[in-house]
């Protein structure tokens, strides 16, 4: 069970059941290193300290925290290929694929992103792409609780 302001309960969700209930969510395999997980998006900054050095997690990264062109910390960004957009009124749902590695089974990642509909893309073109704000994560596997209980409660922003 979760209780909690919206907020709390959104950003930092007791498990991956609970984090696609209230928004969507990438969740990306990666391993825990100086504070931040290694992922196919490059090393995400981690909001909670990790258990140790080197260890597997499970990190949300929500489709708002996904940014165009290098990170603002100066971290480069990762090279993706659009196959899905659609648009919103003032924002763009894009479904990006990030390129595997060489031996990797699955043929690399599919991560949802949220732009201002100002951004002009097409299916097809490819660009770099940084992840913003500090990310929650589990150790891995993400916990997908079945019995999930969600009560959110009033309260101030966090």
């Amino acid at each position: 069970m979760q209780s909690g302001p919206p907020t709390s309960v959104y950003r930092r969700p007791v498990d991956s059941w609970v984090a696609g209930f209230v928004g969507e969510a990438n969740l990306l395999p990666g391993t825990t290193r100086a504070g931040t997980a290694g992922t196919a998006l490059g090393p995400i900054p981690l909001a909670e300290p990790p258990s140790g050095e080197g260890t597997p997690v499970t990190v949300l990264v929500r489709p708002e925290q996904i940014g165009l062109g290098p990170a603002p910390d100066g971290r480069a960004g990762v090279r993706v290929t659009v196959t899905d957009l659609r648009f919103h009124g003032r924002d763009w749902r894009l479904t990006l694929h990030v390129e595997g590695r060489s031996g990797d089974p699955d043929g690399g990642t599919t991560v949802l992103a949220t732009l201002p509909g100002t951004a002009h893309l097409a299916v097809g073109d490819t660009v770099d792409i940084h992840c913003t704000g500090l990310a929650h994560h589990w150790p891995a596997p993400a916990p997908a609780h079945e019995d999930s209980v969600l009560d959110l409660v009033p309260g101030p922003p966090d």
